[in-house]
């Protein structure tokens, strides 16, 4: 089953990738990131097949854990190293990826889970 208009095995040149880090803001129009780049959740759900509400497929089990949005121009794949330091707290990926979905889920959105 293809969950949005273009393939969704796509050979990794053929994405955008970028880590969890990198988004500075996610508000109800999307995710923006620290070089510009910027993920339209409208675009998301203009090329997703079906349901109106999906913006992203997620896969916590897979390593590194990902979301990956059919934006516009070709898919983003947000991924998620496995731990990092903020401050004097450790933050597992897992942590990071249940956070950017809660905050998607905020706006009324939903992600297809493939794990």
């Amino acid at each position: 089953m293809d969950l949005y208009r273009y393939s969704h095995t796509i050979a990794d040149d053929d994405r955008f990738e970028k880590e969890f880090s990198e988004i500075t803001r996610v508000d109800r129009n999307g995710i923006m990131f620290k070089d510009g780049h910027k993920i339209a959740f409208c675009d998301c759900i203009n090329n997703w097949n079906g349901d109106e509400k999906y913006v992203a497929v997620r896969d916590i089990s897979a390593e590194p854990p990902y979301m990956e949005f059919p934006s516009a121009v070709k898919p983003t794949r947000i991924f998620f190293p496995k731990r990092r330091r903020i401050l004097l707290m450790w933050i597992t990926n897992k942590d990071e990826f249940r956070n950017l979905r809660a905050k998607i889920e905020k706006y009324g959105y939903v992600t297809f889970d493939l794990s």
